[in-house]
């Protein structure tokens, strides 16, 4: 038995065709390269103090106190006698007290909605 051949033939294409769908194609390039410049040619206001005014309600100031224990970790070792045994013993410590001291933080965020709920940076 012998395999079947089946040979298409194809078609001539009109050139009238092959011009409107270059035509198309370059009209269609045109649009959108025009929206893309449309869309940045759109201005940076000259000021943003209106927004600012506007927004400034929701900015919050976030403030904390924390007691912290004193390092309980053991002195540095330094030669007894050295000029810098005191430094090292008391350093970060300028009175020379070990025991629990206050830490402040600072952070910023702000509110996003009516109840109060406030966004801020994931160290705040």
């Amino acid at each position: 038995m012998k395999p079947q051949v089946t040979t298409l033939q194809a078609e001539p294409v009109h050139p009238v065709a092959v011009l409107r769908l270059m035509l198309a194609t370059l009209l269609a390039m045109f649009f959108a390269i025009g929206q893309v410049i449309q869309a940045e040619a759109r201005a940076a206001p000259e000021s943003f103090a209106d927004l600012a005014e506007a927004i400034s309600p929701s900015v919050v100031n976030i403030t904390t106190t924390t007691v912290v224990a004193a390092p309980t970790g053991p002195d540095p070792i330094v030669p007894e006698g050295s000029p810098f045994e005191d430094f090292f013993r008391d350093f970060g410590n300028p009175n020379g007290n070990r025991g629990p001291q206050r830490s402040n933080a600072l952070g910023s965020g702000f509110v996003i909605s009516e109840d109060g709920f406030i966004v801020t940076n994931n160290h705040v």
